[in-house]
């Protein structure tokens, strides 16, 4: 932990969570492969810590060299090599903050964020603000790890009558009697989570798991006494810029939350100045299916019009 960090005289600081060492200001002349001093990108961003002091000098890398993982909604697990991030400082996170707004990190500056049944917490569309957010502070080439309960795959059991009564409360969530966080917001399948992503500027899509026992290995028993997993694990590889710009598609989400996320991209998408990104431009079946869902946008368009009419 950065709790550690020495005072004067104190002796030198072991491998925290993050990967950075202090010294007082008192200093020689820094490299120039060296940060700058307290206002490079590592800095500014303690600085919303509780790590943060004047007194300390950033000898990590440059920004070019930094490397910077975060581990969003962390509660009480600190998984080696990860920055913690939570909004619950009973969980005594590294850093304190909503994941929708994490002012303190700079564009581009994040090589990897792992967000581990995280969005159906989040209200939506306020979740495709935080989506937009993670796009926003990861660099180019940069790894988002995403995972949520498999709705789909609950909608199923539910409908089969397999564990009913467990698949709901996965889809709802069973915690917030104690705690109103744990209650969940929103629900996603594998289509929705595509779309938005792929809106995002994200491609090379692939599935993903690790040895941490979080909700990502998460699991359910079936009535025949055997396991179905339910968690939808998603990595996506930040490969260019969004297709419409993110503050404008939440103003537009946010004012008829019942839209379908596709027709409101390719309403936008149809109307912007500057053109779809060249990940978009990349990815045939997702600028056909903004074609047809435009296409359909612009029906029902027609269709209310000629209601108004009568």
């Amino acid at each position: 932990s950065l709790s550690s960090i020495p005072k004067k005289g104190a002796g030198s600081l072991g491998k925290p969570k993050i990967t950075v060492n202090f010294r007082r200001q008192a200093t020689k002349r820094r490299s120039p492969d060296r940060c700058s001093g307290k206002n490079c990108a590592v800095q500014r961003f303690l600085r919303g810590t509780r790590y943060y002091s004047d007194e300390y000098v950033c000898l990590v890398p440059s920004r070019r060299k930094m490397s910077m993982k975060l581990y969003l909604g962390s509660r009480d697990y600190c998984p080696a090599g990860y920055l913690t991030v939570d909004i619950d400082p009973a969980h005594h996170p590294d850093i304190v903050a909503d994941v929708t707004d994490l002012a303190n990190v700079d564009s581009s500056s994040v090589e990897e964020i792992c967000a581990s049944h995280v969005l159906e917490h989040i209200a939506w569309p306020l979740s495709f603000k935080a989506l937009s957010e993670w796009a926003r502070v990861l660099r180019p080439g940069g790894l988002l790890r995403l995972a949520a309960p498999d709705l789909g795959l609950l909608c199923r059991m539910i409908a089969e009558g397999r564990n009913a009564w467990w698949a709901t409360g996965l889809i709802f969530g069973v915690g917030r009697i104690e705690n109103p966080l744990e209650a969940h917001q929103y629900g996603y399948t594998r289509d929705m989570l595509l779309s938005l992503l792929r809106a995002l500027g994200f491609g090379d899509f692939d599935w993903w798991k690790h040895d941490l026992a979080d909700a990502s290995n998460g699991w359910m028993p079936d009535d025949a006494g055997g396991r179905v997993a339910i968690s939808l694990n998603i990595a996506a590889i930040k490969r260019g810029s969004p297709i419409v710009a993110p503050d404008r598609l939440l103003q537009e989400l946010m004012r008829d939350r019942l839209q379908p996320f596709d027709i409101v991209l390719a309403r936008l998408a149809s109307v912007q100045d500057t053109p779809p990104s060249s990940e978009a431009e990349s990815d045939p079946l997702f600028v056909q299916r903004l074609h047809m869902a435009l296409i359909e946008a612009q029906r029902r368009i027609l269709h209310l019009e000629k209601e108004r009419g009568r």
